[in-house]
């Protein structure tokens, strides 16, 4: 029951009760007769009846709409987990690029994985964007997914590092690092929504 019959069956009641007191007031006296009595029992139970009605109607609907908001907060629980999974490995795909551009080893080069940059592309590019439950993560799954597929290509097209290709070699990671640093900051920051997002629900989960 919608809260304005709630309130409507309440002024029923109040009315009843009201009018019952101002007849008496006025002298008029209930006649509880052998012939009258189940009558006028049958009045008040039927007012009472309403009342009650109208209050257990309430509880229920009430307890219906905690129960929605229980079952919605776990979907978005579900939703910012997987978002935070993926940014978090964003993250780290991010920092391999960043370290192996600081130290130019061919070990940490080799620590970059363009088949995981474009699985975890892939994976949230097919995220639905407008069923995430905050607006900032929206807009960060499509920066972060279409940037990885971006560094991806990048990194296949390196040249091969020689002495007559190191100046084009380093020119290309450093367009490479600094794509993998805006990747890593909006990943970061990211993470931290997921976080925030995600204790907001859990907490209502447990109050």
């Amino acid at each position: 029951m919608k809260k304005a019959h709630y309130v409507v069956a309440i002024l029923c009641t109040l009315l009843g009760v009201t009018a019952a007191a101002l007849a008496w007031r006025a002298g008029y006296r209930i006649d509880f007769s052998d012939q009258l009595a189940p009558a006028w029992v049958q009045a008040i139970g039927s007012i009472l009846a309403i009342g009650a009605a109208a209050w257990i109607a309430q509880r229920q609907h009430r307890h219906a709409v905690k129960l929605e908001e229980r079952k919605l907060a776990v979907a978005e629980r579900q939703k910012l987990e997987v978002i935070k999974a993926l940014m978090v490995r964003s993250l780290g795909l991010a920092k391999d690029v960043c370290k192996a551009y600081a130290s130019n080893a061919e070990e940490d080069i080799e620590q970059i994985s363009p088949p995981l940059m474009q699985d975890t592309h892939a994976a949230l590019m097919a995220l639905p964007v407008f069923e995430i439950p905050h607006w900032q993560l929206g807009l960060d799954v499509l920066m972060v997914g279409r940037a990885l597929g971006s560094l991806k290509e990048q990194f296949v097209s390196l040249p091969s590092v020689s002495p007559e290709t190191f100046e084009e070699f380093q020119k290309a990671l450093s367009e490479l690092h600094e794509l993998a640093q805006e990747i890593q900051q909006v990943a970061e920051d990211s993470v931290e929504v997921c976080r925030r997002e995600i204790a907001l629900r859990a907490g209502g989960l447990h109050g």
